[in-house]
């Protein structure tokens, strides 16, 4: 008996038939413009409630998900790598280690590429300049991501007189992307925020 009165009062609420005492309708009372609806799915309320919507926010499931090589497109000078991925609202943290299989100093190497899309988002706008250290106490080495998803090594800084970092050292850090809803892709997302517009 209930569930029959739960699918009549949505068909109802699709209809735009409930009216209050004063003869306007229910759902413009509930939401009204400006109401902000949140699904659990890219869906458009207007088919629940009626009305116009535009998304205007969505957050990403909190998760972690750890991703191995078939994740970053691994170039030469690199035989190993792994992202470790935190996800909370607009928020990636991310603990990028790879594992150089060449000596690396000054020259600008390209170590790998992170596809961006495999991670939950469309890319980043700017290129991301960070320091990442070695497993092997070796050094320090600052790193560029492009905004295409390229790591390169930059600059190093390597313990004692040397001049560069040796090959088979694990080399990470942890970065903190916080990425604009417009570039989050919908699969990794459980939020979606709506606002009523007309």
């Amino acid at each position: 008996m209930l569930q029959k009165l739960i699918l009549n009062f949505k068909k109802i609420m699709i209809d735009s038939a409930i009216i209050d005492h004063n003869g306007k309708r229910l759902n413009k009372i509930l939401y009204p413009i400006g109401s902000i609806y949140c699904t659990s799915k890219n869906e458009n309320p207007e088919q629940i409630i009626g009305g116009k919507w535009e998304l205007v926010d969505k957050e990403f499931k909190n998760s972690f998900i750890e991703k191995k090589n078939n994740e970053c497109t691994t170039l030469e000078n690199v035989s190993d790598s792994t992202l470790y991925l935190n996800y909370a609202g607009h928020t990636i943290q991310m603990l990028l280690q790879f594992k150089p299989n060449v000596n690396i100093g000054d020259s600008e190497t390209e170590m790998l590429i992170i596809n961006w899309n495999s991670i939950g988002i469309t890319g980043v706008r700017s290129s991301i300049w960070s320091a990442f250290l070695t497993d092997g106490g070796d050094g320090v080495v600052m790193i560029n991501i492009s905004t295409q998803g390229g790591v390169r090594v930059e600059d190093v800084v390597p313990k004692g007189t040397g001049t560069s970092i040796s090959k088979g050292n694990n080399i990470y850090n942890t970065i903190t992307l916080v990425i604009p809803y417009e570039d989050m892709l919908d699969e990794y997302c459980d939020k979606f925020y709506w606002r009523r517009i007309s």
